[in-house]
């Protein structure tokens, strides 16, 4: 087990976690409701994501021309 501190206190992980102390103590504060998402509601917040970064993109180089 790793200890980890944050500015509300310590929390032991462990060892091979790739995640930091933020993660249990979300899962602590908002229990999942074991209700699966709809896979269209996944699939539209990839394309408005996406539509966002490439938009981003674009106009990065607009300004930058």
């Amino acid at each position: 087990m790793r200890e980890e501190k944050d500015s509300l206190g310590r929390e032991l992980l462990p060892e091979d976690a790739v995640f930091w102390i933020h993660a249990p103590r979300s899962s602590a504060n908002f229990p999942s409701s074991g209700e699966k998402i709809n896979p269209e509601f996944i699939k539209t917040c990839f394309m408005m994501k996406k539509a966002a970064a490439v938009t981003n993109c674009k106009m990065q180089f607009a300004v930058a021309s």
